[in-house]
């Protein structure tokens, strides 16, 4: 009897120890299976590197999907206009937010869906920032990403990504936007 109360010990106590290891294991589980989603986490330390935050700061995944089309979008494009950089947030408002915006640079400054302001600490993702080159009188618009850093294309369709503080030395900032959306037509 006294073996039988030993094994029965050894095997409560093994069962025990199973139990523990196992709990503390489905965590790891929930976490692995997440972090093997490769597409997820290639796009999340993609943006995070450029725009120097935390992987678990990019959340508005399809907006940086959709960002990463635009390159095959340019390639695609027969008719090489070199206006693509309101042609780019052309592209981001219209699949991020099925909004359709003006054409030109000027027509999207002065349209009555664009609501200016000077203050950059207001700034949030999907808003726009003009500027201007410097040197250049022609303004340029790029879409605010997050922590101070924005992207537009250049005439060529390249995606250029800056940050606010960029303005010192390689351009000026004449305005942010928001886009207010439905608005009537």
């Amino acid at each position: 009897m006294i073996k039988n109360a030993v094994g029965l010990r050894k095997i409560v106590s093994n069962l025990v120890l199973i139990l523990v290891i196992g709990s503390c294991a489905s965590p790891m589980v929930v976490n692995t299976n997440y972090v093997h989603n490769h597409e997820v986490y290639g796009l999340k330390s993609e943006y995070s590197q450029k725009l120097q935050v935390s992987r678990d700061s990019i959340k508005h995944l399809t907006l940086y999907r959709t960002i990463n089309k635009w390159p095959a979008f340019v390639s695609n494009d027969s008719v090489k206009q070199h206006a693509y950089n309101p042609r780019f947030i052309q592209f981001l408002y219209y699949l991020m937010y099925d909004e359709k915006i003006p054409g030109t640079v000027n027509e999207i400054y002065d349209s009555e869906q664009t609501f200016l302001y000077r203050n950059t600490a207001y700034l949030s993702e999907g808003n726009l920032v003009f500027l201007k080159y410097k040197n250049q009188t022609t303004k340029q618009v790029g879409f605010y990403l997050q922590n101070k850093y924005f992207v537009m294309s250049d005439k060529k369709g390249d995606l250029k990504f800056y940050h606010l503080k960029d303005s010192l030395t390689t351009f000026n900032i004449v305005a942010n936007a928001k886009i207010k959306r439905n608005v009537a037509r």
